[in-house]
C-alpha cells in the first residue's frame, strides 16, 4: 500500500511539474490574429484598399529578453500602419527605461498611439512622466483626449483613448471633445467595461465608434476546462474576442469590441489556455 500510494504521489507530481512547465512555455508563446473590420470609407493609406492597425495590449514589461524581441519582429513583419498600446504596457516597479527600450524596437515609420492601464496607475510613475516617456521614444499618450490622423487621400481617422476605468480618471466628456461628428471613429479603452459604460455617460450621446480596442482580462491567463475562472475588475462580462450587439441604430452598444488576450503575465509568469496575443485588424474601405 505504501509502495501504491507513493507510486500515485510520484506520478501526481510529475503531473503538476508538467503542467506547471507547460503553463511556463505558454507564457512565452506568441500567436497574431488577424481581422477584418469593414468600414464605409473610399480610400485608405495603401493600394491595397486597407490600414492596417496592429494592437499590442498588457506587455507588462519586466524586461527586454528573447519574447519581448520577438513581439517587436512579428509586428515588423505586419508592416503596420497603426500600432495601438492599448495599456498595461509597463509592468508596476519597473524602470521606465525598459519601455522605452522595447518602443524602440518597434517600427519607426508606423504611428504609434498608446493608453494607460491600471498597472501604469499602480506604479511610482505620474501620467506626465508616462506622457514624457512615451514621446521619446516617438508614441503619442490619449489621455482622455482624441486625435485625428491625416490620410494622404479620404477622411480622417479619429482614435480616443480614455484613461482607465479602475485607477485613472475617466472622463467621457473630455475625451470625446474633439470628435467630429462624421468620419471613422476608433476607441481605445484599457478595461473592456468601459463599453457598457458608454450607454450611461450623457456625454457620449450620438457617439458610436466603429471600433473599441481593448484588453486587460488576458483571456483569463489560465484556463481550467477551458474556462477562464477569474478575471479582474473591469473586465465585464468580456473574456476575449470579439463582441458585437445588435440593436438599435445610434445605441452605444452597437459599438463593436474587440478584447485582446494581451502579451505578458501579472502576479505568476504562466499562462494556460490563453496563448499570448498580437491581433492585426486591417481597416478595409468600400473598395478593400
Amino acid at each position: 500500500m505504501k509502495l501504491a500510494l507513493g507510486g500515485a504521489g510520484l506520478a501526481a507530481g510529475v503531473t503538476g511539474t508538467g503542467t506547471l512547465v507547460a503553463s511556463v512555455r505558454g507564457a512565452r508563446t506568441l500567436e497574431v490574429t488577424r481581422h477584418r473590420v469593414p468600414n464605409p470609407i473610399d480610400t485608405t493609406r495603401d493600394i491595397e484598399g486597407r490600414l492596417r492597425l496592429v494592437q499590442l495590449s498588457d506587455l507588462h514589461l519586466r524586461t527586454v529578453s528573447g519574447h519581448q524581441e520577438r513581439v517587436a519582429e512579428a509586428t515588423h513583419r505586419e508592416g503596420p500602419d497603426l500600432i495601438l498600446l492599448t495599456g498595461d504596457t509597463l509592468h508596476a516597479g519597473t524602470p521606465i527605461s525598459v519601455m522605452e527600450s522595447f518602443l524602440g524596437l518597434l517600427p519607426a515609420s508606423a504611428t504609434k498611439l498608446a493608453i494607460m492601464g491600471n498597472w501604469e496607475h499602480r506604479g511610482t510613475f505620474m501620467p506626465s512622466d508616462f506622457r514624457d516617456s512615451f514621446a521619446r521614444a516617438g508614441v503619442q499618450l490619449l489621455l482622455n483626449e482624441s486625435v485625428s490622423l491625416e490620410r494622404p487621400r479620404g477622411p480622417r481617422l479619429t482614435v480616443s483613448g480614455i484613461d482607465d476605468y479602475l485607477r485613472g480618471l475617466p472622463s467621457w466628456r473630455e475625451t470625446f471633445r474633439d470628435v467630429p461628428s462624421q468620419g471613422p471613429h476608433l476607441l481605445l479603452a484599457h478595461c473592456p467595461a468601459h463599453r457598457d459604460a458608454l450607454t450611461r455617460d450623457s456625454a457620449t450621446q450620438g457617439i458610436v465608434p466603429e471600433l473599441v480596442l481593448s484588453g486587460h482580462t488576458h483571456g483569463g491567463q489560465v484556463k481550467v476546462l477551458g474556462r477562464a475562472w477569474a478575471l479582474p475588475g473591469g473586465s465585464g462580462p468580456y473574456v476575449e474576442g470579439w463582441y458585437e450587439d445588435d440593436g438599435a441604430p445610434g445605441d452605444q452598444r452597437n459599438a463593436p469590441l474587440y478584447v485582446s488576450r494581451g502579451i505578458g503575465t501579472t502576479f505568476l509568469p504562466i499562462r494556460r489556455g490563453s496563448t499570448p496575443e498580437i491581433a492585426v485588424f486591417d481597416w478595409v474601405g468600400q473598395g478593400g
